[in-house]
């Protein structure tokens, strides 16, 4: 049970990580603004494809992903 617990933590806490790679200002939330300027650097993404981003993972609609819905979505790639 204890390995579990700890390869569970080890998994949140990588999860956190990348989170914060995109969460720039640690709002606890990741703007359309943060993940173009983690996703682009040199280039320019279409606004149309960063909305296309956010709508698939921002579940309650407020233009935001959040930690949880990020885990959502790192959940889902990894099944």
């Amino acid at each position: 049970m204890a390995t579990i617990n700890e390869k569970k933590l080890l998994s949140t806490e990588r999860l956190q990580a990348a989170f914060k790679m995109f969460d720039k200002d640690n709002s606890g939330n990741i703007t359309p603004a943060e993940i173009k300027s983690v996703l682009s650097a040199d280039s320019n993404i279409p606004a149309n494809v960063m909305k296309a981003i956010i709508d698939q993972v921002d579940e309650n609609g407020d233009g935001e992903i959040s930690f949880q819905e990020f885990v959502h979505l790192m959940t889902k790639v990894s099944e």
